[in-house]
């Protein structure tokens, strides 16, 4: 090899891409502020992303259940819901 020619280098560098999220709802729907971590997942989750939305529940508040139900509608990631047992 002369001065003038580089080592060849080789190798592989991995880096996520994607994230897979599960959210449960399971219990009585309450105040807005519980779901803070829920609802920021739902903001912030990429096209690339998965989001798996868990459902068993008796009820609860409306006006939660419409804010969370906004942010899923919003949601940029893959969004798949799964309704296990008692919803209402």
């Amino acid at each position: 090899m002369t001065e003038h020619q580089s080592t060849p280098v080789s190798g592989v560098q991995s880096q996520p891409t994607a994230f897979t999220h599960h959210i449960y709802f399971d219990g009585d729907i309450v105040d807005v502020i519980n779901y803070r971590e829920e609802v920021s997942i739902l903001r912030d989750a990429s096209p690339l992303d998965t989001v798996f939305v868990h459902i068993e529940t008796d009820g609860g508040s409306l006006s939660t259940a419409k804010h969370i139900i906004s942010n899923m509608k919003q949601c940029q990631a893959h969004l798949i819901t799964e309704v296990n047992g008692i919803c209402a």
